[in-house]
């Protein structure tokens, strides 16, 4: 009697240690937020994404419509962009670095790589505006 319940408590301890080992995944993924909807595990983008009024600068917060905004990305990961008006995607705006804006709204940008969680950039307030062109 005593042997069946020592065996019995030993194969719950192997059961639960081996839940243990198998059902707590780790996160190796470097921070970041998973926009890619489906959290296969996959690492995260290790780049930052902002969105910049002239190719190559800092980060701008707000533009007018008809100036190009920018993608800047910083990692090494071959990406690709959809651009995003008001939370949407925009579907004619393809997968191109750059985007004009023609209305108003909050613009982001998400990048994505193959195998990576994609990332979104923080939004730039477009406003109605002149770009002084002529």
């Amino acid at each position: 009697m005593k042997s069946k319940w020592f065996l019995t408590g030993i194969l719950s301890i192997v059961l639960v240690f081996g839940l243990v080992l198998t059902g707590c995944p780790t996160d190796d993924s470097g921070g970041g937020t998973d926009n890619g909807g489906d959290n296969n595990g996959d690492p995260t983008l290790k780049g930052t994404i902002v969105i910049s009024t002239s190719s190559g600068e800092a980060a701008a917060s707000s533009a007018t419509t008809g100036a190009t905004l920018y993608a800047v990305y910083s990692g090494t990961e071959k990406v690709s962009y959809q651009w995003n008006k008001d939370g949407a995607p925009i579907s004619s705006s393809g997968t191109s670095a750059s985007y004009t804006p023609a209305t108003a709204g909050s613009y982001t940008v998400t990048v994505s790589a193959s195998g990576y969680q994609s990332k979104t950039s923080a939004a730039v307030t477009v406003t109605s505006g002149s770009n002084g062109g002529g």
